[in-house]
Parts: C-alpha cells; structure tokens; sequence
C-alpha cells in the first residue's frame, strides 16, 4: 500500500466508506482505509436551544419534555420529585431503554428547574430520533409504576406545531432530514424516517458552496495538510469525522519511512502494513462544524474543519450515494443552526 503523501486540505483521494458494523452504533469514516471501529455513533448538535420549550407531559410524576442541544441530542424527561427524594438513600435514578439501547441517569440537586421540575438526560443518536424512548424511575431503589414513552421526533412534531419562526423550523426540518440521512448511513431503517412528512427537500451541495461557508466563517481556508504534516516527520494519511458523543474531527498521520514521530497524539490504529497516530478535536457544535479546529502536533499547529472532510465526502460521491446525502445534510443543518443562533 502506498502511502498518501499530498492530501490538501479541501480536496481527497481514494475510496469513501460510510458504514454501520457494530451493535453500539458504529464505525468512522476515513478517506484511506482503516481497521478497527470507533465506539458510539452519536452525532453532534449545538448549544442549549430547544429547552426553553417544554411540553407538557400530563403525568403526576412526568410533568414534560424538551431537547436540548448541545453536545448530543439530549432527549429530557421532566419529573415532579420532591428534594428529599433525590438527596436521602439511593436518590433518584431514571432508567431509558428503547430498541436500539439503554442508559441511566441519576439525578442531581442541580438538575431542578422551576416550574419544571427535576430534568433527566438521555442522549442520543441522529439516526434514532423516531425510536420511543421508555423512562423507568427508581426512587431510593424502589421502581415507580409509572412510566413515560417518547421520541425526539414527537417532540419536534409538537415544536413545529407551536411556532412561526422561519429560522427555527428551518433548523429541526434540517436536524430531522440530517436524522434521516443518518438512518441510511446507518441502517437505523427498521423505523420511520425521522422527516417523513416534513415541509422540506434537501437540495444539492457542491464542493465550492462549502469552501465559501469555510471561508466565510474563518476568513481563510484550512491549512495544506502535506506541507504542515511534513514539519512533524510523517505523511498526512486521511482526515475522519467520528460522530461520537462529542462529534470528534480525527487526523491521521503515518511516519516517514524509518523515523518516530514528533508530538503527543491521542492514540494509533493500524493502516494496512502501517501505524497511523492520530489526534482528536472532540464536542464539534453543530453551528461550529464549519469552524476551522486549531490542532497542535509537536509545537506544529494546523488548521482543519469538519465540513473540509464532508466537502471531501460530497466531491467523491454521487448524489444518490447515502454517504454523500450525509454529508450533505451535515452542510445545510451547520447553515440553518448558523441562521438561527446568530440571533438567539
């Protein structure tokens, strides 16, 4: 296998897999390939938005909803419990499960929101916003026999239901379109589609509409990566975007042939008869992944975006390729959170 000594950083070579392999939500996606699997498909929104708009949930012990975005799709369950009840013994521990995975929750005194309640958190991924989403209490070990069923789809059906603002229905059309993507991606396909029945087609994205969203939101474009990488000693090997808890944008590098390599990196996986090293830019915003991440490798810093790798993805697939519909979506939903939290 030849190593890649000239990737630039708005342009790729090779061969693009988007894949789903494992049972806990899925693989990276590299340019070059690379073995192994990365741990939780989860993808990456922005900033706390959509919590000041809760739904009432109709319950004596589950009093509403909300999502918030901000790391994760973090679906949130309202619960009417008094101080007491999270504070003595065991507390209070909310247990999710749904078809495709289960979480746990402990409630904190920090947690309690006027008027609201105490909040619990489950986050999850693009490709499982119209799973239903079980809550099961336990208050000081003792399982309530009240429980609560519900989905970010439901909750974003009921947000469109209430507002008016072009922006933000904008931004959930594209989160559930970019969910639905995802569930292709993904193979999520076992359920409905998380925009079936929306108000919106997703239109095309060429490699220069995203090079002009870079440029616009930095002024420049990202660095060459085949000049910057040679200054630490190796090869850039390929850029991946790893849509974990905290969508982390990867760079992989390969050491010339018969040196180490300079820098602290953040772990290796094996590329072919290769060690790639690699570092990590981890909890990407949605309204960020246009934004140019500073990396610092062996006092070399470089500069590099998530939408350089989905520009990647979009100039070397077809359009009616899932991987470059994907990618696409990623484009118009980072536009559409850009257009809404300029003025929210």
């Amino acid at each position: 296998m030849a190593v890649p000594n000239n990737i630039a950083a708005a342009s790729a070579n090779g061969n693009i897999t988007v894949t789903h392999i494992s049972a806990d939500y899925g693989t990276e996606t590299a340019i070059y390939p690379l073995q192994g699997e990365e741990n939780n498909y989860y993808v990456q929104f922005d900033v706390t938005h959509f919590s000041e708009f809760v739904v009432e949930a109709g319950g004596s012990l589950f009093t509403g909803h909300s999502v918030t975005l901000n790391g994760y799709i973090n679906l949130n369950f309202y619960l009417n419990l008094a101080e007491s009840q999270v504070t003595t013994g065991e507390g209070t521990v909310v247990n999710f499960t749904w078809d495709r995975g289960n979480a746990s929750y402990k409630i904190k005194t920090t947690d309690y929101f006027e008027g609201r309640g105490y909040k619990a958190t489950v986050a999850l991924p693009a490709a499982e916003m119209t799973y239903g989403i079980t809550a099961t209490v336990e208050i000081n070990g003792v399982e309530q026999a009240e429980t609560n069923t519900y989905s970010v789809r439901q909750y974003a059906d009921e947000l469109l239901a209430i507002t008016s603002d072009i922006k933000l229905i904008n931004l959930v059309n594209t989160m559930l379109d970019y969910g639905a993507k995802a569930q292709d991606a993904f193979g999520r396909t076992d359920v409905a589609y998380a925009n079936a029945g929306i108000n919106y087609t997703m239109q095309s994205v060429t490699g220069d509409m995203i090079n002009s969203a870079i440029y616009d939101a930095n002024g420049r474009y990202a660095d060459d990566m085949s000049v910057k990488s040679g200054n630490i000693g190796a090869y850039a090997y390929t850029p991946s975007l790893i849509f974990l808890s905290g969508c982390t944008l990867r760079q992989y590098f390969i050491g010339f042939i018969g040196q180490g390599l300079n820098g602290n990196f953040d772990g290796t996986k094996s590329a072919g008869e290769y060690t790639a090293y690699y570092v990590d830019k981890t909890n990407i915003a949605a309204a960020e992944l246009d934004t140019l991440q500073e990396f610092n490798v062996g006092g070399v810093t470089f500069s590099y975006s998530a939408l350089d790798y989905v520009r990647a993805i979009v100039c070397n697939y077809d359009e009616s390729d899932p991987g470059y519909k994907l990618a696409a979506a990623t484009y118009w939903y980072n536009q559409a959170a850009n257009a809404y939290f300029a003025n929210n």
